[in-house]
């Protein structure tokens, strides 16, 4: 998508991203991010994603000072197809802050998505402080803090593994077609959210470049129940995605994400569990007390704007707990 040229001051403009400035983006993150994006991880992400990745940037004396990206994904309202931003990778140089070219960045990139009326709304996960200017300048509205539960092994019962979960080291196409048979069901349950389907899943997880992950599925007496995806630190473990057909806050999804929890916890070397309590996954919170968990708030919180009137509200029905969203969908994991 084109996007229209201001200026902010002589030397100043906004516009979208060009091919071949993908490594001039990259080293700006170097000055912002304590992980830096690396190359192959924004091609992925942008330029090869079959989701769409668009870009605006600042560019000051012909060098890009800012940086605002996003990505269109399939979503989900009750098995109705919807489209959602997921924003991400939003950065400023650290001399360039005062000049608020940041803002004008962000506001160009949202109001050219506006104004197709084709997203119902984007989110994404900023830190407080980007959170705050977000808010005053750029009309994100708050949706939630997020909270992260981490147990240490030695915590877990075996009274919670009750259900057996397969690790899979190594996913095939088998695996991705139980994803898909998974999801056909969970998804007329879930109010919003991405579909993570097996093209999702795929992407987002097999295919991303310099990461490695786990990937779990739940069957009891040949009926296909959940998935899940996790990643490891050492001897952490992270909990990224979580699916299941039974419906949210359900008896049967909170004895499937703690049976979960048990088998992660007999993993090799493994030392402690961790997960994201969200509005839409408060039964996490009962799972995390049982086991004596630190429960601790996280830096980044989850924030969303409208791009058509009032449109969060009309999907959720105003609860924020129907916004399903885990872990995973963090771009840094």
């Amino acid at each position: 998508m084109d996007y229209q040229t201001s200026s902010i001051r002589p030397n100043y403009e906004v516009r979208n991203y060009r091919r071949d400035e993908e490594t001039e983006i990259t080293q700006l993150s170097e000055q912002v991010f304590s992980r830096p994006i690396s190359l192959e991880t924004w091609n992925w992400k942008y330029r090869d994603s079959p989701y769409g990745g668009e870009a605006t940037v600042g560019v000051y004396d012909n060098k890009i000072v800012a940086h605002y990206g996003g990505l269109v994904l399939d979503a989900n309202h009750y098995g109705k197809p919807i489209y959602l931003l997921h924003a991400v990778d939003s950065m400023c140089a650290p001399k360039s802050r005062a000049s608020l070219i940041f803002v004008r960045v962000g506001s160009t990139f949202i109001d050219s998505l506006a104004s197709r009326q084709i997203e119902e709304f984007g989110f994404g996960f900023p830190g407080k402080t980007a959170a705050k200017l977000g808010i005053l300048k750029l009309g994100y509205r708050f949706h939630s803090s997020i909270y992260t539960a981490q147990v240490a092994t030695n915590q877990v019962k075996s009274r919670f593994s009750l259900n057996s979960w397969t690790y899979i080291e190594n996913p095939d196409k088998h695996y991705f077609e139980k994803v898909d048979s998974i999801w056909k069901t969970a998804k007329n349950k879930i109010p919003v959210g991405v579909k993570k389907d097996s093209d999702y899943i795929s992407w987002r997880y097999d295919m991303r470049p310099g990461k490695k992950y786990s990937y779990w599925i739940l069957m009891r007496l040949g009926k296909l129940l959940a998935y899940a995806i996790t990643t490891r630190e050492n001897g952490l473990i992270r909990i990224l995605d979580f699916v299941s057909i039974h419906s949210m806050q359900s008896p049967g999804e909170h004895g499937e994400f703690s049976s979960l929890v048990a088998c992660i916890a007999k993993q090799p070397n493994a030392e402690s569990v961790s997960f994201w309590i969200t509005p839409a996954a408060q039964y996490r919170n009962r799972v995390a007390m049982s086991l004596n968990a630190t429960i601790e708030e996280n830096e980044c919180c989850s924030v969303y704007v409208d791009f058509i009137a009032d449109s969060f509200n009309k999907l959720t029905g105003g609860d924020s707990g129907n916004f399903v969203f885990d872990a995973g969908d963090y771009d840094l994991f």
